[in-house]
């Protein structure tokens, strides 16, 4: 039997950050362990990998970081939002 881990996450309001974190990696640990896929709830909301309101969201780096993601920068995400990240393809 295939399992899948369809949400998993910690209420930030009632969680000190670095315990968060640490909750978020352990069981993201052993999930991966197991080979069970998983995805965390939420994204905005009040689990939440980012805060405040759309187009001035601030990333919360300490639960990304234990999931094993990463940040990838705004200009990279849209080259457009910054001329200076351009680069020539020839």
């Amino acid at each position: 039997m295939k399992v899948w881990c369809s949400e998993f996450g910690v209420l930030k309001t009632n969680a000190a950050e670095a315990d968060r974190a640490a909750w978020l990696a352990d069981v993201r640990a052993t999930l991966e362990e197991r080979g069970i896929p998983w995805t965390h709830w939420d994204y905005a909301g009040p689990f939440g990998l980012v805060e405040g309101e759309r187009g001035k969201r601030v990333e919360d780096g300490k639960a990304i970081e234990a999931l094993g993601l990463r940040v990838i920068p705004s200009a990279a995400r849209n080259p457009l939002s910054d001329p200076s990240s351009l680069r020539s393809s020839g």
